[in-house]
């Protein structure tokens, strides 16, 4: 699984770097 498919995405914490995690409430 890529970083960018991660971006945005709660389930991809077990999976993806945190700096790959971008969750935002916009």
């Amino acid at each position: 699984m890529r970083e960018s498919d991660c971006i945005f995405c709660l389930a991809c914490e077990n999976v993806c770097p945190t700096h790959a995690i971008k969750i935002t409430q916009m």
